[in-house]
């Protein structure tokens, strides 16, 4: 049998995706013409070069220092730079799909995480932990676990009454994540057992960066809608958040590289590649199916789009990670209201001793009661949505 087996995967964004680079742009950092809805981001070293050149630093530092500075675009055009200068100092483009376009602003930018040039990349780092987290849910999941599953439903209630509660369940899904995944047994030249590091059979698992597939890709700029299962007062359940991220567009490529030790993973029952894509698939459907349950009525074509997913991605995934907190409980149901207990305990207004949001009375469907879309134009999209397919070998 051979040691390692690799394959070419091709991954398609079946909805926007966004993998922040933790950068945010504020107005005077990049520039949006309004007119086109474009945004173009600037190379700071060419952007530098340009103010030199012209003698506009001094005036660039003390316009930017006012409380509300100016957009970079009014403040160029105020100065006389010609557009093809402009053109000059950007590195990439994102085409802007919100509703309010008839914004001059759309305040602060969160950008996508990019390569060398400004090529947008999803980070193998990314893609692993996503399917760290499938292979987790997939143990849970097995009969084998149901007193793995007891043991740590009864601690994760304890730690409901910690002072602390966010950094106890920290602790708790390290220790159940060591207990399903450390099971190399390696030990040292005492005779002591490694670190967890060492133990961890997803070392044995290595994924490359995904690269776009076309030379040139486009971004787009995406404002975040928050979808609830209640109705605010004045009778919507849409919420448009000032949260602005730039992602990659739908429809586009990436591609990367798994490879895969045999012996590693077949301590934990794994076989083969495509059986790490099958754990992604249905880790990613039950999720999804949850989400269906209390929006499908109203999302209807949102969740047939989201059928072809195998993996979520990226920023407004998060209710994605509780179906593990879901997978502990001894059903649904027990497993909705302790989502909600929790929530309500982590977001707790102590000034004036409430829940800030309210999970335990309004989570009656699902916890949490969002779901996290976004609009390209007319159109509503859950976020982070890709498929995985097999590059054939030529």
């Amino acid at each position: 049998m051979e040691k390692y087996e690799s394959k070419q995967i091709e991954l398609n964004c079946i909805s926007p995706v966004h993998i922040g680079s933790g950068v945010k742009l504020l107005p005077f950092e990049y520039l949006y013409d309004r007119r086109k809805r474009d945004v173009f981001f600037v190379d700071e070293g060419k952007f530098s070069e340009l103010l030199m050149r012209h003698r506009l630093i001094d005036n660039f530092v003390a316009d930017m220092r006012q409380r509300r500075p100016p957009y970079l675009l009014n403040w160029l055009t105020d100065h006389r730079i010609s557009e093809r200068e402009m053109q000059g100092i950007t590195v990439r483009r994102a085409k802007v799909h919100i509703r309010q376009n008839e914004r001059s602003s759309l305040n602060d930018v969160a950008c996508l995480e990019t390569a060398a040039g400004g090529i947008p990349y999803i980070p193998g780092s990314s893609l692993k932990g996503a399917i760290r987290t499938a292979v987790i849910y997939h143990l849970l999941r097995q009969s084998a676990h149901e007193n793995l599953r007891r043991k740590y439903w009864g601690k994760l209630q304890d730690a409901m009454s910690a002072r602390d509660i966010k950094a106890e369940i920290g602790k708790l899904a390290k220790k159940l994540e060591e207990e399903l995944l450390c099971q190399l047994k390696y030990v040292d030249e005492k005779g002591k057992y490694s670190d967890a590091a060492i133990q961890d059979v997803m070392r044995g698992l290595r994924v490359g960066d995904a690269m776009p597939t076309a030379k040139r890709l486009d971004t787009v700029i995406l404002q975040k809608i928050d979808c609830s299962t209640h109705a605010n007062k004045s009778g919507r359940k849409e919420h448009s958040i000032s949260l602005f991220r730039e992602c990659i567009p739908i429809g586009s490529k990436f591609r990367f590289r798994i490879t895969f030790e045999k012996e590693i993973l077949a301590q934990i029952g794994i076989r083969d590649i495509d059986a790490l894509i099958r754990m992604c698939r249905t880790y990613t459907a039950s999720g999804l199916a949850m989400q269906e349950h209390a929006f499908g009525r109203d999302y209807r074509a949102e969740f047939v789009e989201a059928g072809d997913a195998d993996v979520m991605l990226g920023g407004g995934t998060g209710f994605l990670s509780k179906t593990i907190f879901y997978a502990l409980a001894p059903g649904e149901e027990i497993g909705r209201k302790a989502v909600a207990a929790l929530l309500d305990e982590l977001f707790f207004d102590r000034r004036r001793r409430q829940p800030q949001h309210f999970h335990r009375q309004k989570d009656t469907v699902l916890s949490p009661r969002t779901l996290k879309l976004t609009w390209t134009d007319t159109d509503s999209s859950i976020m982070g949505l890709c498929a995985l397919q097999e590059v054939a070998s030529c």
